[in-house]
């Protein structure tokens, strides 16, 4: 019986998000399954390349969305979430709480239809479903382990698919009725596994820790450490939850402290927010003569790390109000670059005071000023970027993280045989 894998993404290999899934997927091109599909949800209008043995598996999109909202109408898993919104929240957000649930429940139908779709046009194999993100997409293939069209379903889980306290009204639609419907949920810290595990009383053996990685940088920017010249980069979308603001407010506020330095910052992302931003920070260079902001907009990956591997970088800063473990950070701490960012989610196991700058949850522009001071230290600086670059390579080093997850789905997959 031959054994593939279908893995489900968002709109990876389309553009669009996703970037962290481009260094995992080279690492598929290894692997004792018979075929590797991936299956986007929605696509764009061009594709990222893949490893030749991985297939794409374009989705059936000819049914528009409200077709399958009516189809949720009436489905027994709406309705079932009703009575849990209602049992849970009463009438406060009812109607909000109401909308959520008919979205994602059209949305986890919609993913069973294109993953049914495909698998009969697949001989009766042994069928692995790995869904990326532990929403619609992953509930959609539990619904098919249900009615046992598909052998195995595994999942990632990240951040706004796990923490219901970050989530609208605090509701996280659907998710309880699939606990342990699944052979294993992969959560990227172990605090996010007893938060997964406590808050939707999943049981343990369902759940594991498999944490994302990044390839270490064989180039590296020399070392320029001016001690009255600091380089600063953060690099996220550009929405309020990220508080980029917070940053340039830092930022403007250290350069008017220290009217000697020359401050420069280069912010890699766009969103809702650039043009704002881009132009307050005009607005801001006007009255510092010693500050250069540059907003670069989007920028891919593999643009990403040829500007990481050129340009150096005294510091990152990510002030973000919720976070899993930011493959961002990650990827600067590779190069040498030392990160400041708040104690939220996932990032204490990532950021340290000896590899970088750990501020509090709630912090102000106070506590960045400080992590800038303490990192960008002539006695200091070498061994917070040495330390960032052994943290990663320990932690969070692909070529070690990716095979090591891969072998765990394969045994899952394999554990079909014995039954």
């Amino acid at each position: 019986m031959k054994k593939n894998l279908i893995i489900m993404t968002n709109k990876f290999p389309y553009e669009g998000g996703e970037q962290f899934i481009e260094t995992e997927i080279e690492f598929w091109k290894t692997n004792s399954f018979d075929n590797v599909y991936v299956m986007p949800h929605s696509m764009s209008d061009n594709l990222r390349v893949m490893p030749s043995n991985i297939r794409l598996i374009k989705p059936n999109d000819s049914n528009y969305n409200f077709v399958y909202g009516l189809h949720a109408l009436t489905n027994p898993i709406f309705y079932r979430e009703i009575f849990y919104i209602f049992k849970e929240f009463g009438f406060k957000n009812f109607f909000s709480n109401l909308l959520e649930a008919l979205k994602t429940t059209s949305l986890s139908l919609k993913a069973k239809r294109n993953l049914s779709i495909f698998l009969k046009k697949l001989p009766k194999n042994n069928n692995t479903i790995y869904s990326y993100w532990n929403d619609s997409s992953f509930y959609g293939a539990c619904i098919l382990k249900r009615n046992h069209i598909v052998n195995r379903v595994v999942s990632r889980a990240h951040r706004f698919d796990i923490y219901e306290d970050e989530r609208a009204n605090n509701y996280m639609p659907l998710k309880r009725q699939f606990i342990n419907d699944f052979d294993k949920v992969y959560l990227l810290s172990s605090s996010a596994l007893s938060y997964y595990h406590s808050n939707y009383d999943a049981d343990l053996k369902y759940l594991d820790v498999s944490s994302l990685g990044v390839e270490l940088p064989t180039i590296r920017p020399n070392i320029i450490y001016k001690s009255k010249h600091i380089r600063i980069l953060s690099l996220s979308y550009c929405h309020p939850g990220k508080q980029i603001d917070q940053i340039m407010n830092a930022v403007y506020e250290f350069a008017n402290l220290n009217l000697d330095y020359k401050v420069e910052w280069t912010h890699i992302g766009d969103g809702d927010l650039y043009i704002e931003l881009k132009r307050k920070s005009a607005e801001l260079m006007k009255y510092q003569n010693n500050l250069l902001i540059s907003f670069l907009g989007e920028l891919s990956n593999s643009t990403v790390k040829n500007h990481l591997s050129s340009n150096y970088y005294d510091v990152f800063i990510n002030a973000s109000k919720s976070e899993g473990i930011p493959v961002s950070i990650m990827e600067a701490m590779s190069y040498g670059i030392p990160a400041i960012a708040p104690d939220v989610g996932s990032i204490s196991e990532l950021v340290k005071n000896s590899n970088g700058h750990l501020m509090p949850s709630k912090f102000s522009s106070k506590d960045i000023i400080e992590g800038i001071e303490k990192i960008h230290n002539a006695n200091n600086f070498k061994m917070y970027r040495n330390n960032a670059i052994d943290w990663i390579s320990q932690r969070f080093n692909a070529s070690l993280n990716y095979p090591q997850f891969i072998k765990k789905v394969e045994q899952i997959a394999d554990s079909n045989d014995s039954e």
